[in-house]
């Protein structure tokens, strides 16, 4: 305490420690605000408390299909095989047809990252694709449909008889 011309005694204002508690304040609001902003911002969005963690079904819109076509017998000159977007997986060679257990994203690459974008076309129940490949370390398939090569989740297909051929 100090004690002033007129005998009054006036407590001295610590402007230090004023300073500091208003660094303090600052830097607390500062870091409150980032991690506000990182969780209403985040890429997945809000987590659901419905969503079950463990699938990764695509969610699915009906779409009309088209019949799959045989693929013809090769002639004399061997047809180009078409391009393939394995992203480095090995696929075991497999000579089976499947069809999708339900509707079903046909990707053309085995990943779901880019979303909707790699959708081909959804199979149906009941339309069946040549599977060409399986890939057991990642779970997915390949399987080839009107020339092209497409992929998806092995668990959501399901092997079928060879199909016959409509007159």
């Amino acid at each position: 305490m100090k004690q002033n011309n007129n005998g009054y005694k006036s407590e001295q204002t610590d402007f230090g420690a004023i300073f500091i508690g208003a660094i303090a304040c600052i830097i607390f609001v500062v870091v409150f605000c980032f991690v506000v902003w990182n969780v209403t911002h985040s890429e997945q969005g809000p987590i659901q408390a419905d969503t079950p963690v463990s699938s990764i079904q695509d969610v699915v819109e009906p779409v009309k299909t088209t019949e799959p076509t045989a693929s013809p017998e090769p002639t004399s000159s061997p047809t180009p095989e078409p391009a393939s977007n394995d992203l480095g997986m090995n696929f075991e060679p497999v000579s089976d047809y499947v069809t999708a257990k339900n509707k079903t994203n046909l990707r053309s690459e085995p990943s779901t990252g880019q979303g909707d974008a790699t959708v081909v076309v959804k199979l149906n129940n009941g339309d069946a694709i040549p599977r060409v490949g399986i890939c057991e370390e990642t779970g997915w398939s390949k399987m080839l449909y009107n020339g092209q090569y497409v992929y998806a989740v092995t668990s959501y297909m399901e092997e079928v008889d060879v199909p016959t051929q409509q007159e």
